[in-house]
């Protein structure tokens, strides 16, 4: 099933969802953020850019898992996280002064979007080796 993975309209697919996924992730995000000092424009290229090789090493460990391939698949579980997090970490490292309940309120969503994420990954894994 790791053939189905690898076909190229469904990596792009994947791209495009995860694109869409920055995109409207930017919009929330400067709502949220842009008057404590975090840039939009600098987070959209921070998520955009990331988001290329998350969607390429995200599918990637899905088919690593499925081949067996413990070498390859401790490299996309890495870059995968490297990725997800990039844009997150930009707003940790340069907001200033947020209010204590907003960033409570991001770390918790860090938190859920980081299980969604692996739960997605687990049910393709899953679902695949299935087949």
């Amino acid at each position: 099933m790791g053939d189905f993975l690898e076909r190229r309209s469904v990596q792009y697919t994947w791209l495009a969802l995860v694109l869409v996924w920055g995109v409207i992730r930017t919009l929330v995000i400067w709502a949220l953020f842009k008057k404590y000092g975090v840039n939009p424009w600098i987070y959209l290229v921070i998520d955009l850019g990331a988001s290329i090789p998350y969607a390429k090493y995200s599918a990637r460990l899905a088919i690593d898992f499925i081949r067996n391939d413990g070498a390859r698949l401790w490299r996309s579980i890495g870059m995968t996280a490297i990725t997800f997090y990039l844009p997150d970490l930009y707003i940790l490292f340069f907001a200033q002064n947020i209010p204590s309940d907003l960033l409570i309120g991001f770390i918790i969503s860090m938190g859920i979007f980081s299980f969604i994420s692996l739960m997605q990954i687990i049910r393709s894994i899953k679902g695949k080796k299935s087949n």
